[in-house]
């Protein structure tokens, strides 16, 4: 049976036989209606409306056919459909852009809006002094000379540029900039920062010497091509220079010959003086001038020194005397040893009276001999009069007596305490040394050590113990074999504190095992050990 398309009504059609629908009805024909009882029918009136209705749906059906027209007629080829692609892609473009010009409009009239502001050029001058004060003049002078041509005239005034950093890169430091930048802008400066910037030579210092009279601090660490007679140069036309730092420069820059002649010629105005990561040659010789001729140094560093002898007399109470004012002393990682002393010549020295900072930290290499270099003797010489300090860094000291030698120092409030991977591990008195300082004591460093029994336990109940909270801030207990219990007496008790550091801790859950760098986290870490108590407690 050959098979047809269904027709309306899903009936069959038959091309021999087809049904002819039609919604013309034939007098007669119609069916009856509901309301032909009704007083109000009219059946001319019905045949008005049928008629009406069939001229719509006339109407309807010939904009049916012209809109199925309009689709044939507008089917695309590949080759159109890829015009019409293409021409949206540039429409699109287009738009893009406009918006971009739009927003670029909007920037530019803002900008415009905000330089064209009618305030005198002392107002912006001193907003400018404002900034530079805080952050330097480098960046924000260069990038605020870009704006407009007032803003280029008022950041070229020698006056805001009077301490640059140069140290990040934000502006090439080689013989043609620099050359510019002293003659244009470095007139009046004081703080100059060249640290890291490999290009500097003798003809850049000759450029600072000559054009830079004002200049009182200038750091030249990392500098390797520095001649040997750098501050010599400096000296010649710097004559207020005050702070000079020229660490892991070379041997040449730091040879007795240019240093004591630099001393010679500065040593009454010199109040810091950076020699650190250097190796020397005759430093007893400098150390002599220094103690005689620089009566305001406030900061000497030779921190990570290396000597031709393996160590090297340093003359505590010489320079105790020479140096009153002398407030930060950094010797680590050097291989210093106490030159020989009497009692009558301790007694009749006054100590370092004002010092703050004292850091006497060794390596673990075992570059430092602690026989005859960092003992009990050289600490003792040195903090028996220090009422002030705040800071002590004796990390990697091997000696038992040095710690036990902390209990006797006449410090009254010291802030800052490092004995990372030091004898404290063996010193069953580490509760009283936490307890002489409680009271002032902003961050300890304990990390690193092998504490026997219960000696770090105890000292950090030590931070607990007493009226008064401790004022702790910050501690790094890593790598020790602190336990649940004294961590959370800790947490608890010292409201100030906001850094914790227990890496590597064998002895609680591994979950705990991080650094805490904020209140948040140390909050957390409390909440997280209580669950962790009550849990264990349930099974």
């Amino acid at each position: 049976m050959p098979k047809y398309e269904k027709g309306i009504l899903g009936v069959r059609k038959d091309p021999k036989n087809q049904i002819l629908f039609s919604f013309n009805v034939r007098e007669g024909e119609e069916w009856p209606s509901d309301d032909s009882d009704d007083s109000d029918y009219d059946p001319g009136k019905s045949l008005e409306l049928l008629s009406k209705s069939k001229e719509n749906s006339s109407s309807d059906e010939a904009k049916s056919v012209q809109d199925t027209a309009k689709k044939y007629k507008s089917v695309e080829t590949p080759s159109k459909r890829q015009k019409r692609d293409d021409s949206n892609k540039d429409d699109s473009v287009r738009n893009a852009k406009k918006k971009n010009a739009a927003k670029c409009e909007t920037v530019s009239s803002s900008i415009k809006s905000t330089t064209n502001i009618h305030l005198p050029p002392e107002i912006w001058m001193t907003i400018f002094r404002f900034v530079v004060e805080v952050d330097g003049a480098v960046p924000f002078l260069p990038r605020a000379s870009r704006v407009c041509r007032s803003w280029n005239e008022l950041t070229s005034e020698p006056s805001l540029w009077k301490k640059v950093d140069l140290s990040y890169g934000w502006a090439k430091v080689d013989e043609k900039h620099m050359d510019w930048l002293c003659k244009n802008r470095f007139s009046e400066t004081k703080d100059l920062n060249l640290s890291l910037c490999k290009e500097v030579n003798g003809k850049i210092l000759k450029m600072i010497s000559q054009n830079c009279p004002n200049l009182r601090s200038i750091n030249l660490s990392y500098c390797k091509k520095c001649p040997s007679k750098t501050l010599t140069i400096l000296a010649e036309g710097c004559k207020l220079l005050e702070d000079v730092d020229v660490s892991f420069t070379n041997k040449d820059v730091v040879s007795h010959i240019p240093l004591r002649g630099f001393i010679s010629t500065q040593g009454p105005y010199l109040k810091r003086l950076t020699l650190g990561g250097n190796k020397f040659v005759g430093l007893n010789l400098v150390l002599n001038d220094l103690m005689e001729k620089c009566p305001n140094l406030e900061l000497l560093d030779i921190s990570n020194a290396l000597f031709s002898n393996n160590s090297m007399d340093f003359n505590i109470e010489k320079l105790q005397v020479g140096c009153r004012k002398l407030e930060i002393l950094r010797l680590a990682n050097s291989p210093f040893r106490a030159s020989p002393c009497t009692l009558r010549e301790m007694a009749q020295c006054d100590g370092f009276l004002h010092l703050k900072e004292l850091s006497i930290a060794c390596s673990s290499s075992g570059t430092v001999s602690t026989s005859v270099g960092i003992n009990t003797t050289f600490i003792y010489r040195i903090l028996r009069r220090c009422y002030n300090l705040k800071l002590l860094d004796m990390r990697g000291i091997s000696e038992y007596t040095c710690i036990l030698t902390l209990i006797e120092l006449p410090i009254n409030g010291l802030e800052r305490l490092y004995l990372s991977n030091s004898a404290v591990a063996r010193c069953d008195r580490l509760q009283d040394i936490i307890r002489k300082w409680k009271h002032s004591l902003l961050e300890v460093d304990l990390s690193w050590n092998s504490f026997q029994g219960e000696i770090l336990d105890l000292g950090l109940y030590a931070f607990t113990q007493g009226k008064d909270p401790s004022p702790l801030q910050r501690l790094n207990i890593a790598g020790t074999p602190v336990n649940l219990l004294p961590l959370q007496a800790i947490l608890k008790l010292c409201k100030d504190l906001h850094y914790l550091n227990l890496t590597s801790c064998r002895a609680i859950p591994r979950g705990f095992k991080r650094e805490y760098r904020n209140r948040q986290e140390i909050d957390k870490l409390q909440e997280d050990i209580l669950n962790c108590s009550d849990s264990t407690q349930n099974d």
